[in-house]
């Protein structure tokens, strides 16, 4: 696996219904690859995700000048305060 410095910066749009019971839906967005010695690239992502507590996810997508990526992740989302 190459290695490249930088990051990934995302946004995304969510989309969910429940389905048996459980929370599940797609995102979609654009990407901006950031490098130390490059030019950022732009590029998109879609994906699937369910919670079930947490929130696993699978997302492919394509980044300018790098190609096709795949990944798979879990957000932990934070507690927040709710009155």
């Amino acid at each position: 696996m190459p290695e490249r410095s930088g990051g990934r910066l995302w946004l995304d749009a969510m989309i969910g219904t429940r389905v048996a019971g459980r929370m599940m839906g797609v995102s979609l967005g654009p990407i901006l690859e950031l490098g130390d010695l490059a030019h950022p690239r732009a590029g998109g992502s879609v994906g699937v995700w369910t919670f079930i507590g947490v929130t696993p996810f699978a997302r492919i997508g394509v980044v300018e000048e790098l190609g096709a990526f795949g990944e798979i992740g879990l957000h932990i989302a934070l507690p927040v305060l709710r009155r």
